[in-house]
């Protein structure tokens, strides 16, 4: 099945009712991503947590290369 790439006008709309949520950013000086925005049943993929509020990040199963 064919998916799209489209660009949107805030990182919000971008994770808000998605599926899967693939993130990959280097160091950030600021949260970007706020785990509310995660629907129940989304496949999300940090590739560096750095962006996320992870205090009220919530999951089923945390998998991880490195806890640092």
């Amino acid at each position: 099945m064919p998916f799209r790439i489209e660009p949107v006008s805030s990182v919000e709309y971008a994770i808000k009712g998605s599926d899967i949520v693939l993130t990959a950013t280097g160091h950030l000086d600021e949260r970007l991503f706020k785990s509310v925005w995660v629907s129940p049943g989304c496949l999300a993929l940090p590739i560096h947590a750095r962006g996320w509020d992870l205090k009220s990040l919530r999951m089923d199963k945390l998998v991880v290369d490195d806890w640092e």
